[in-house]
C-alpha cells in the first residue's frame, strides 16, 4: 500500500530543501537562517529564553544569550509588570494591621 509520499530513502533532505528555496524564490538561504530567525521571532513575541533553549535544542543558555538582545522591550515590560501602587497598598495593609495587633496586645497587658 502506497501512501503518495516519496519512499524514505529517497528523501534527500538537502536537495528538498534547496528545491523548496529555489521554487519560493528565497535566493541564498541557509538552513541555519531558518533556525535564527524562528529563535529571533520568539524572543522578540517575549518568549522566555529556556523555553527557546528547549525549542531550539540549545545545551547551554549562553547559546540562547545571544538573541536575548533582541528583546529589551520584554525587559521594560517585565518591570511595568509589577504594580507598584497595589503592592504599596497591600504593604501599608500590612503595617496597619501589625500596628492593630499590637496596640491590641498592649492594651490587653495595660487592662
Amino acid at each position: 500500500m502506497s501512501s503518495g509520499l516519496p519512499r524514505r530513502e529517497n528523501i534527500q533532505p538537502k536537495m528538498s530543501y534547496h528545491t523548496a528555496v529555489k521554487r519560493a524564490g528565497l535566493g541564498h538561504v541557509r538552513f541555519h537562517d531558518l533556525r535564527h530567525t524562528f529563535a529571533s521571532h520568539l524572543i522578540m513575541a517575549g518568549v522566555d529564553l529556556r523555553t527557546v533553549q528547549a525549542l531550539m535544542g540549545h545545551k547551554t543558555i549562553q547559546m540562547t544569550m545571544r538573541y536575548s538582545h533582541l528583546a529589551p522591550e520584554n525587559l521594560k515590560g517585565a518591570v511595568e509588570k509589577l504594580d507598584f501602587g497595589a503592592a504599596e497598598n497591600n504593604f501599608s495593609h500590612y503595617l496597619d494591621t501589625k500596628a492593630k495587633s499590637q496596640q491590641k496586645r498592649h492594651s490587653a497587658t495595660v487592662d
